[in-house]
């Protein structure tokens, strides 16, 4: 997000809406995530899938980020990736839920 707000001149009109869109996605999935909702994998796939197509796109570049950091584009791909794991995983596992009985 920082990186959007660092870079909006360069990005230009279009391609700042384009971020704005993924960065609501990616807002909208770990929402969905943190509900424990059914639609979070889905969610997350979308987004993940909008994240390589606005890579390719932009030519395997992240509006940029290149130019900038030469190994960030391939950061940036490994995160989508990641996430998306974390996210199948967290959905389909119960990780930190304790049914203790505090009797209050």
């Amino acid at each position: 997000m920082f990186y959007l707000f660092n870079q909006i001149a360069n990005i230009g009109m279009p391609g700042m809406f384009w971020y704005g869109a993924f960065l609501f996605a990616s807002v909208f999935s770990y929402t969905t995530l943190m509900d424990k909702s059914r639609w979070a994998i889905l969610t997350e796939v979308v987004k993940v899938a909008f994240g390589f197509l606005l890579l390719w796109w932009q030519g395997g570049d992240w509006f940029g980020l290149e130019g900038l950091w030469p190994m960030g584009v391939y950061l940036l791909a490994g995160f989508l990736l990641v996430s998306l794991g974390a996210v199948v995983y967290f959905s389909r596992t119960k990780v930190g839920q304790e049914q203790v009985s505090r009797g209050w």
